[in-house]
């Protein structure tokens, strides 16, 4: 090993002197390499930046003095991690409360001595002052002392509640109450005592978002804490801990114990070890899981590193083949093949660990202006401290690095075998190309892709990304015999087109690795458009309207025990917001089906299929299946399910779901055949969007389920109804009842929202501002059609790949300028015309961007098509609703484009006139 120091000193002292000679060729491979590192380290930086840290959380959850917080009575025996971000209950159920008084006496004593608890209680009522009310979920919450909340509780102006009648309120609820500092307003909730409420000041931040908090005695506390059972409506009571002594893991643990979980200041700065924590985050963490993330990871890192190496490889390629001589001199000198092989190999180690070490420290500055900008904008909890990871900036340096020596790794050994009295002869013996290395990247590639259908058949993601990985390795394996094969169509072209061939054939080693690079970059991109494109058409195929385009429905907060009154103004001002916002032409009132008449507080309208439509996986008593007879029937007729997203245009409290109507608002929706159904309807049948639900005698069997008032699931009595199709695109349409069979059913009707007919579709501005226009809680959405991806991903994948394949088209052509400038000299002086030399640039351009564009289309048809059969494997039943879309136009767009603009700019950028150059006789 001694012996072989000066060797290597010898080695990195002659790279370091070409890698200074050739400034351009340099500067080419950092920029390869460096501007990767650079996006990677800023990005890593920024999203690190992102999390906040301890001191922050701990900021954020109990201000500047709490000590602690501690959630209501979740049940004995809570385990929980450090963060209290996961909590289970490991004790067995209870069927009684602790009192609130009793619960709390048990946490004393379970916390540090001198320890006070301020108690929070928090509800959702409906707020009013006068007759302006608030509609949906207001969250307020009661604090026992204010004061003692120092970074939680802060005010924008005025002056914390002191008092049990007086509260603070964000500017929001302020301005849509029109109150003002001094006016009151009133709680509508059974904890509240009723009584006016005076504003003392508009709230800043307060825990949980809550946009009202008052003093201790506005809410009434409960009896008890945690009620079994309980529903959203009632009060929720935590703790804050304030006190002289840290609440530590032991102290976390005893109030565990009692039932509640704990956020401890103490416990987030100094975590305890995974030993004393009873269920560690990273003990659930699924195993396979975390395999199949690091194996698609690692998938790509491993696509990305060799998209990289074979942008920098003719880099490397040309530089050993210029250097040819001085190489070939240490061979004469007495060096050996593993020193020359070296100079070439430590050249792309010193050029890539210097770009990556100056991408990694541009990248942190990146960073930094980032966060700068961000904070000057008003942005401060965008990056709220910066954080740098080290190891993982220390991990791009490392991949740069070897980027850069993989890139150099097949020249060196070009390098280490060249001829040298052929080379000090002045000549360029080829090599033969070997057989071996292209029947090995057929079998690669050949492997490759039958363990990636096998994994997409088996919903195996380590098979997928391994076949997809050996597919890709295999293709770019067999490049160079591609191009020599390629080579032999030579005399059919012109003199620029056989002189291209035959030096593209001739300088494999900086031919291939450009060609594979635009190969890897369009079947890239040509796999992501037709996953894309079979998204969208997935998309399209599954959305369900809810009418015309540019229909728009509106669902209300609205609740069944609502007053008449109440419903009339809200329905008239809903409706005046819409029509002075958007362009409306019809507005028509929307009513849902209620099961209060029958005794449900929610409940579904069930229709029953004939039993010779009945789909045999419903049985009880179908018995054993195996997982092909379960697939088979699965994907028959009967027992396909409607895959289309459902989607309620109109929801409520308490209801069905089921639209009620006349006819009025299906007429109005557009759909294509929504007078029919509005005959039906008007009729008094019950409109069927599925002909699987009627019957033979033109009858729907239906019935009403749900829940009770005391909680239990009940099934009603099946109905005979009169009924008739008529398909609908809505999936709210399935089944819709005119009011005529309510009483039948056990129904009643409740207005729950608005559909409103436009006389164009609305812009997203003017559905924002309708939006925050409606009352809260109110939903609106504007019919657009399906979710298909935009024109733009498809344009900006085929500008991607025009980049891509233009890149590593002019590296290789760029490189080969000077190499190729002898032989076109000794043709000028042959009476070649000047712009031959342009044809040849434009013909070598050609060469490497259309082989390397038909290859790539190739492969990227069959990973798209690999891709695309993987989704529709992903579960033990096939989901039929994925198939293979190609974007036709995307993919000839990349065809045309990438070598249309590679051969451009090679004919732009080439000289037309060169001086002749003496060459040596061979």
């Amino acid at each position: 090993m001694p012996r072989r120091w000066p060797a290597l000193r010898a080695a990195a002292r002659i790279a370091g002197r070409d890698a200074r000679r050739a400034r351009g060729r340099t500067a080419l491979v950092c920029a390869l390499v460096g501007l990767p590192v650079m996006v990677g380290t800023a990005g890593a930086v920024v999203v690190q930046s992102g999390d906040s840290t301890p001191a922050q959380q701990v900021g954020y959850t109990l201000g500047t003095q709490a000590q602690a917080e501690v959630s209501g009575f979740e049940g004995p025996g809570v385990v929980q991690d450090p963060a209290a971000r996961q909590i289970f209950l490991s004790g067995p159920g209870t069927s009684t409360a602790p009192t609130l008084t009793g619960y709390e006496a048990a946490l004393l004593d379970a916390l540090p001595p001198g320890s006070r608890l301020v108690r929070y209680m928090q509800v959702e009522p409906r707020v009013s002052a006068g007759d302006r009310v608030l509609r949906g979920w207001v969250s307020v919450a009661s604090v026992s002392d204010a004061t003692a909340l120092p970074g939680l509780v802060q005010v924008a102006s005025g002056r914390l509640p002191t008092e049990g009648h007086e509260v603070v309120v964000v500017h929001d609820v302020l301005r849509r109450l029109e109150l003002a500092v001094g006016d009151t307003l009133t709680l509508d909730h059974p904890a509240s005592a009723g009584r006016p409420l005076t504003v003392t000041g508009v709230l800043d931040s307060a825990p949980r978002g809550v946009e009202v908090l008052a003093g201790h005695e506005a809410l009434t506390a409960p009896p008890t804490v945690g009620e079994p059972g309980a529903m959203h409506e009632d009060v929720g009571v935590s703790w804050y801990v304030v006190g002289p002594q840290p609440v530590e893991w032991d102290d976390v643990l005893a109030v565990n114990a009692l039932g509640s979980s704990v956020v401890s200041r103490a416990v987030l700065l100094d975590p305890p070890p995974r030993s004393q924590v009873p269920r560690h985050p990273a003990d659930d963490l699924d195993g396979a899981a975390e395999t199949e993330t690091a194996v698609l990871v690692a998938g790509v890192a491993a696509v990305v590193l060799l998209e990289a190496v074979l942008l920098i490889g003719p880099a490397f390629a040309v530089g050993a083949r210029r250097n040819e001589r001085q190489l070939a001199l240490l061979g004469a000198v007495g060096a050996e093949q593993r020193t020359v092989r070296h100079v070439v190999l430590l050249g792309g180690l010193l050029v890539g660990t210097l770009a990556a070490l100056v991408g990694a420290a541009a990248g942190l500055v990146v960073a930094v202006v980032v966060r700068l900008v961000t904070r000057a904008l008003g942005q401060t909890t965008f990056m709220p401290a910066l954080q740098v990871p080290w190891l993982v900036v220390a991990a791009f340096v490392a991949v740069g690095a070897v980027a850069a020596t993989l890139a150099a790794w097949l020249p060196s050994r070009r390098a280490g075998r060249i001829d040298v009295v052929a080379v000090l002869a002045g000549r360029r013996p080829d090599a033969r190309p070997r057989r071996r290395a292209a029947v090995a990247g057929v079998v690669v590639a050949v492997a490759g892709m039958a363990t990636a259908v096998l994994g997409a058949l088996n919903g195996s993601v380590t098979a997928l990304v391994g076949g997809v990985v050996a597919l890709e390795l295999g293709v770019i394996a067999a490049v160079g015999a591609l191009v020599v094969l390629a080579s032999r169509g030579a005399p059919l072209l012109g003199p620029a087109g056989r002189i291209a061939l035959r030096d593209a054939a001739r300088n494999r080693s900086r031919t291939a690795p450009a060609v594979a690079a635009v190969l890897a970059a369009v079947a890239g991109v040509t796999a992501g458009a037709i996953q894309i494109q079979s998204d969208g058409d997935r998309n399209a195929a599954m959305h369900a309207p809810i009418g015309a385009h540019g229909t728009v429905a509106v669902s209300l907060p609205v609740e069944v025990d609502e007053t008449p009154q109440s419903l009339a103004e809200l329905m008239r001002s809903s409706e005046t917001s819409l029509r002075e916002l958007l362009p409306v032409e019809q507005v028509h009132p929307v009513a849902l089906a209620v099961g209060s008449a029958s005794g449900y507080d929610d409940g579904l309208v069930i229709g029953h299929r004939p039993e010779h439509l009945r789909c045999p996986l419903w049985d009880e008593d179908r018995g054993e299946l195996t997982q092909d007879e379960y697939v088979e029937l699965h994907a028959s007729e009967v027992c396909t399910p409607d895959s289309r997203w459902p989607m309620d245009a109109w929801a409520m409290t308490r209801s069905t779901g089921t639209v009620v109507d006349d006819g009025t608002v299906v007429a109005v929706l557009g759909h294509e055949r929504s007078d029919e159904a509005a005959a039906v309807l008007a009729g008094g049948k019950v409109l069927l969007g599925s002909p699987w639900l009627l019957w033979p005698d033109g009858t729907a069997r239906l019935s009403v389920t749900g829940y009770d008032h005391d909680g239990a699931w009940v099934e009603g009595p099946v109905v005979t109804l009169p009924a008739e199709v008529v398909p609908l695109d809505g999936t709210q349409t399935t089944i819709v009842l005119p009011p005529q069979v309510l009483g039948d059913l056990g129904l009643t009707a409740v207005q729950a929202g608005l559909v409103a007919t436009t006389t164009r579709t609305p812009t997203p501005e003017e559905e924002r501002r309708a939006s925050r226009a409606l009352e809260r809680g109110a939903w609106l959405t504007v019919e657009r059609g399906p979710s298909t991806p935009p024109p733009v991903v498809m344009l900006v994948l085929v500008v991607a790949a025009g980049v891509v394949g233009l890149a590593a088209t002019g590296i290789a052509v760029a490189l080969a300028a000077a190499e190729s400038r002898p032989d076109l000299a000794t043709l000028a002086a042959l009476g070649a015309p000047p712009r031959l030399r342009r044809r040849f640039g434009a013909a070598q351009a050609g060469v490497v961007s259309v082989l390397g564009t038909v290859l790539g289309v190739g492969a990227g048809g069959a990973l798209g098509w690999v891709l695309v059969l993987s989704q529709r494997h992903r579960y033990a039943v096939p989901d039929l609703t994925w198939q293979v879309s190609v974007p036709w136009v995307a993919v000839l767009g990349v065809l045309a484009v990438v070598p249309l603009l590679a051969v451009t700019v090679g004919y732009l950028s080439a000289r037309s006139r060169l001086p002749v150059t003496h060459r040596l006789a061979g």
